[in-house]
């Protein structure tokens, strides 16, 4: 996939790290700079959701077609559902000479890393010290039963365990979002200026 100089920024972490709020801060701060990739979902929207803003619905069908014609950059299986980057919407973003934001799975990152997919991108992985604080922000949310709360936690641990294995993420890749929301911010908004640079606007 031909690029012009603008890295992607993948972002992956266990359900519960605060992925979107560290996104959601960071699209405030530079909204000339980043625009976040919307994926395809099989999965149902939910009531406060909006199409074409958070997800691109579309039936498991529509789904498989889409990975027949290879129009995925990466697509991966999520609790059941399906999830997947559609190509166009990356070259999209760049027609706008702007920075591709994607909020994935970790097996999607390291997918697309694995396949070079994408040559030259930014991976920064969220994730908090302890898997307990993971668990009572699910709990909080009120949104999981027992059951599904099991699950998501399971996944937390494979999640981590896989970021750790591969070869995508050294230790300046981690954003532990702990706490303290503030000091997560700033580190994530250092990190951001890191990897960007002069590219960057206010």
């Amino acid at each position: 996939m031909i690029l012009n100089n603008l890295k992607p920024l993948i972002i992956s972490g266990p359900s519960g790290c605060g992925k979107t709020t560290l996104i959601s801060h960071l699209l405030t701060l530079y909204p000339k700079n980043f625009e976040l990739s919307v994926s395809h979902t099989t999965r149902n929207k939910r009531a406060q959701e909006k199409e074409g803003f958070h997800y691109y619905y579309v039936a498991k069908e529509n789904f498989e077609s889409r990975i027949k014609n290879n129009d995925f950059l990466e697509f991966e299986e999520v609790h059941g559902k399906f999830y997947g980057t559609s190509k166009n919407e990356i070259t999209r973003i760049l027609a706008k000479s702007k920075i591709p934001l994607l909020d994935i799975d970790i097996k999607g990152a390291i997918n697309i890393h694995k396949n070079c997919r994408i040559q030259d991108a930014n991976y920064l992985f969220i994730m908090t010290k302890e898997i307990k604080t993971l668990e009572q922000r699910l709990i909080s949310r009120g949104t999981e039963n027992p059951e599904t709360l099991k699950i998501r936690i399971k996944n937390a641990r494979d999640e981590i365990k896989l970021a750790k294995e591969s070869n995508i993420y050294g230790e300046k890749n981690y954003i532990y979002n702990d706490e303290d929301l503030d000091s997560s911010k700033n580190e994530f908004t250092i990190k951001i200026q890191e990897l960007y640079g002069n590219l960057l606007k206010v």
